[in-house]
């Protein structure tokens, strides 16, 4: 319990400091620190109100999240030393990837989605349960179950539609063929988040849309 108080607080210090350097609440160093702040913060308070609730984190494993906090905050404050000129707006240029790309994600991950849903459906048919959705979350929590080869597709389905996000400036620069590939591509993402059963990849998800708009 030490280490991990200790790594708090230094995570803590290090939360402050950077924004004393660079007062944005994106500024990335900041996001990173918050972020490892707030999950060191529920993990000490938990296990101070009821020990027996939450595994103990091993020592190195604190030491390795507090070196890549060092280590982060270390690479935001060489880039504010070594890049101070900085453009009064700073808009976002896509590279000039071909369009044919985009069309072959779709059908990847659409083709994808179809065959994870039809694995979902025969784990969550193994047993009875109130519905669909309880009982898979059960086979792939309580059983440890996975969905194999096709699991590693989740965060590409993800990417499915984050991708096309970062294609445009405003919306109303879409034609309409564009536009209904994005809402493609939304559905596609939405439906391997309901699959995923878990928090963490909805969490991912919206927290990069935000970080993108």
């Amino acid at each position: 319990m030490a280490v991990a108080i200790t790594i708090l607080l230094l995570t803590g210090l290090m939360l402050v400091f950077i924004n004393r350097v660079e007062k944005s609440f994106l500024f990335p160093p900041f996001i990173f620190s918050g972020i490892w702040f707030l999950v060191l913060f529920v993990y000490v308070l938990v296990k101070i109100v009821d020990p027996q609730e939450m595994d103990t984190l091993r020592a190195n494993t604190l030491l390795f999240l507090g070196l890549a906090n060092i280590s982060f905050t270390a690479g935001g404050l060489y880039i504010l030393l070594n890049y101070t000129k900085r453009p009064a707006i700073t808009r976002f240029t896509p590279s000039k990837v071909p369009a044919i790309l985009g069309d072959v994600i779709i059908v990847i991950t659409l083709l994808t989605l179809i065959l994870l849903f039809f694995k979902a459906q025969r784990m969550a048919s193994e047993i009875v349960a109130q519905n669909f959705f309880i009982a898979l979350r059960h086979q792939l929590t309580n059983l440890r179950l996975d969905y194999g080869i096709l699991g590693y597709f989740l965060v590409f389905g993800l990417f499915a539609s984050l991708y096309r996000y970062l294609t445009f400036d405003r919306l109303s620069d879409l034609s309409f063929k564009e536009r209904v590939k994005l809402i493609i591509s939304f559905l596609i993402s939405i439906g391997f988040l309901i699959l995923s059963t878990g928090r963490t990849y909805f969490f991912f998800y919206f927290i990069t849309l935000f970080i993108i708009i």
